[in-house]
C-alpha cells in the first residue's frame, strides 16, 4: 500500500499545499526508491551541516541558557522572554520541524550516512528531549533519565524546554488537571518506553 501511494502520489497534498521537496523526495524514499534515498540525502546534506551552526549563534546571541529538566521548567521563562530571545524565535529552525527530521530519519535504512545525520541532529536537540534523543539513538540515554517522567500538555517533545519555546507546556498535576485526565493521558510517557525498547534493549 505504501508503495502505491509513493508511486501514484504527486507533489501536490491538497489544493492548498504542497510536499516540500525534501518531504516529497523521502516520501518515495520509504516506499523503497534508492533513487530518492540518494536525492534526499543530497538535497538535505547542506541543512544538515548549517543547521547547528545558525541555531547555536542565535542561542547565544540571545543568550538562552541550556534547556532544562521538566522539573525546573517554569512558564515565566517564556512570559519573561527579552527582545532577543523573542526575535531568536523567528530565526532558528524550530524544535517541531526538527523532531520532525528526527522522524523522517528514523524509518530510513541504516547506513555510514544515516549515522552521520542522527549525530549533527542530535547537536540541535535538548539534552532533555528524552523521546527525540532516543529514536535518534543517542548512545548517552540512560532509563533513569525518563523513568520518573511526568505527562506535560502541549506535546512536549516538539519543542524545548526554554525560552526559545512559544509553547506553555507544564506539568498535568492536580488540582489543576483532573486525576481521571491525567490518568486519561499517558501518550508522552508511552513513547518513551516504546522508543527505548525499539531502540535500547
Amino acid at each position: 500500500m505504501l508503495r502505491y501511494i509513493s508511486a501514484t502520489a504527486d507533489k501536490r497534498i491538497s489544493d492548498k499545499f504542497k510536499f516540500t521537496h525534501d518531504m516529497w523526495l523521502w516520501m518515495k524514499a520509504i516506499a523503497g526508491s534508492k533513487w530518492a534515498l540518494r536525492r534526499y540525502y543530497a538535497w538535505t546534506w547542506l541543512g544538515s551541516l548549517l543547521v547547528p551552526i545558525w541555531n547555536a549563534y542565535w542561542r547565544k546571541w540571545a543568550d538562552v541558557s541550556e534547556e532544562v529538566d521538566q522539573d525546573d521548567w517554569d512558564l515565566d521563562t517564556i512570559r519573561n522572554a527579552t527582545e532577543r530571545q523573542i526575535f531568536a524565535r523567528t530565526m532558528v529552525k524550530p524544535q517541531y520541524a526538527i523532531a520532525g527530521n528526527a522522524w523522517q530519519l528514523s524509518t530510513l535504512p541504516e547506513s555510514k550516512i544515516l549515522a552521520r545525520r542522527r549525530r549533527r541532529l542530535l547537536k540541535v536537540i535538548g539534552k532533555k528531549n528524552y523521546l527525540i534523543r532516543m529514536i535518534l539513538k543517542d548512545p548517552c540515554i540512560t532509563k533513569e533519565d525518563f523513568s520518573n517522567y511526568k505527562q506535560m500538555t502541549g506535546w512536549r517533545w516538539s519543542t524545548s524546554l526554554d525560552a526559545l519555546s512559544s509553547r506553555g507546556c507544564e506539568i498535568m498535576e492536580p488540582p489543576k488537571f483532573p486525576v481521571e485526565l491525567i490518568s486519561a493521558n499517558r501518550i508522552e510517557e508511552d513513547v518513551l518506553w516504546a522508543a527505548w525498547n525499539k531502540n535500547y534493549k
